[in-house]
């Protein structure tokens, strides 16, 4: 919690409510650890992956395009609609950050993502 408010007042904030999409999963979601349904917002240079698991929501935050394979500092964290918060996995990544999980409690969360090159991303489920 700490970080992510640091990060939201040390870097200009992207705070994206659209361009959410759903998606089903394939082995791209086995390789980030995570399963299920997934809803992403593609913000270069990260993708926000928000996956429904059935009893846990699981994201991660995946560098793409041209950032793909490079290392930069990335961020990825969960928030449930009751305020709980996922662990944040954050550090030197070279393909993506995460996976996080918390436990479901209802049909709506948001995965946030940061970057240094994007400051703050977002997603949701509602």
């Amino acid at each position: 919690m700490r970080m992510r408010k640091a990060l939201c007042a040390a870097v200009s904030t992207v705070a994206l409510a659209g361009g959410t999409t759903v998606v089903s999963t394939g082995s791209a979601a086995a390789a980030y650890g995570c399963s299920g349904y997934a809803y992403t917002n593609r913000t270069p240079p990260l993708e926000l992956q928000l996956y429904d698991e059935g009893a846990n929501w699981c994201g991660v935050a995946v560098h793409m395009d041209d950032a793909y394979g490079t290392y930069f500092w990335t961020a990825v964290q969960i928030q449930r609609r009751d305020g709980a918060l996922s662990p944040q996995d954050e550090g030197d990544f070279r393909y993506y950050a995460g996976p996080v999980r918390i436990p479901k409690n209802g049909p709506c969360a948001t995965i946030y993502g940061w970057s240094a090159q994007t400051g703050q991303v977002r997603a949701g489920s509602c």
